[in-house]
């Protein structure tokens, strides 16, 4: 999207795809994607969870908004969402959608991170082999993918999401090169600390209570004002400071630095020396 271009469905197209979209930052993404008039298509894992945001958006700016659940670790995931939005003008992909588990890597099994895996990297890859050519054949269209400020350096006890959100930047930013000639625009959002569902389900209370969190509205806002004018960018002032930081340090320190935070993020200080159950 040029400077001066507004994202909206006459440049894009008119359906946004909005993969993660019941809560925290996707269910944003999708309130403000509906107010900029786009019709969506919501995905989570069960209608239950999305009723009440298509309800929401239809009622509120007058859009249509397709309920699709899905289950996202699963194989045949993106060839579902495929299907089901054939025959819609599918202008926008939002891929927000990711898990995460803190704690030992080996305390949780094989079939656990089978799942994460396929959340975080193999169904956004296949959705998005899927998607290309359609929107290469438009000659317009757009991606945005939610990586995470995690996956700028090393993150002990939370290393699969950590290097799963890595593989995202360096994805998105390699569709951004093969897709801008195209006239489709690929964005990456690295986003850092957001008080979403969850990031409270999973870190310590005293974390929480003593760390700044950013509102999901307000990265929402920035994710979709940066869309288009760049292929990646780290949302919040703050966290652009905190990365600067960590490429001064270099790797080792980095790595050094971020044991003795994650440690008091998952387990207060006290690291276990043994396996433990999850």
């Amino acid at each position: 999207m040029a400077r001066g271009e507004r994202l909206e469905p006459r440049r894009y197209g008119r359906y946004a795809i909005v993969a993660g979209a019941s809560r925290g930052i996707g269910a944003e993404l999708a309130d403000q994607l509906a107010a900029r008039g786009f019709d969506l298509v919501l995905i989570a894992p069960t209608k239950e969870e999305l009723e009440p945001r298509a309800d929401s958006v239809r009622a509120r700016y007058g859009v249509e908004a397709v309920v699709l659940p899905v289950d996202l670790s699963t194989p045949e995931a993106a060839e579902r969402i495929e299907s089901a939005t054939a025959d819609l003008e599918v202008g926008l992909l939002v891929y927000n959608a990711a898990i995460a588990f803190s704690g030992p890597f080996w305390g949780k099994d094989l079939d656990y991170y089978r799942s994460l895996n396929a959340v975080n990297m193999l169904t956004p890859f296949e959705l998005i082999h899927r998607l290309a050519p359609r929107l290469v054949r438009q000659r317009r269209g757009g991606i945005i993918l939610i990586s995470s400020a995690a996956g700028m350096t090393a993150q002990p006890y939370l290393s699969a999401y950590s290097a799963s959100k890595a593989w995202v930047t360096n994805f998105g930013l390699g569709m951004w090169a093969e897709l801008k000639p195209y006239d489709v625009d690929v964005f990456t959002a690295i986003v850092g600390a957001t008080d979403t569902p969850g990031l409270r389900e999973m870190m310590q209370p005293d974390f929480l209570s003593g760390t700044k969190l950013a509102r999901p509205a307000d990265v929402a806002a920035e994710v979709l004002a940066s869309f288009g004018r760049q292929p990646v960018r780290v949302i919040g002032a703050g966290n652009r400071r905190t990365m600067g930081f960590f490429r001064l340090a270099g790797m080792n320190n980095s790595a050094r630095l971020m044991t003795r935070i994650m440690a008091k993020v998952v387990y207060r200080g006290a690291v276990p020396q043994q396996p433990v159950e999850q």
